[in-house]
């Protein structure tokens, strides 16, 4: 994502930086300071409203992994299960 967003600046005359952060802090700035972008957003209903929508970069799948023993063929499979997942991630909402 990054290289496609850097040629896609440099294509527009943009000579922005891209800077790497912690997710929390990304998505407070963007929603918070004018002229912000934020590469790999998941687009949900919850957010919907939160961000000026520019482009679909990709298309991303979640996947659950778990240790030795444990089925994770499908979501049902572990609903009872406690999952990890990145804080305020597009997985936090499943």
């Amino acid at each position: 994502v990054y290289e496609l967003v850097s040629e896609m600046a440099k294509r527009a005359g943009h000579s922005g930086v891209i800077e790497f952060m912690p997710w929390d802090a990304a998505q407070r700035i963007a929603q918070t300071q004018p002229n912000i972008g934020i590469l790999a957003l998941t687009r949900s209903p919850e957010r919907e409203d939160k961000y000026s929508w520019l482009a679909k970069l990709y298309t991303d799948d979640l996947v659950v992994v778990g240790g030795a023993g444990i089925d994770v063929a499908s979501l049902d499979k572990v609903k009872d299960r406690p999952i990890g997942v990145l804080s305020n991630s597009g997985a936090e909402a499943l």
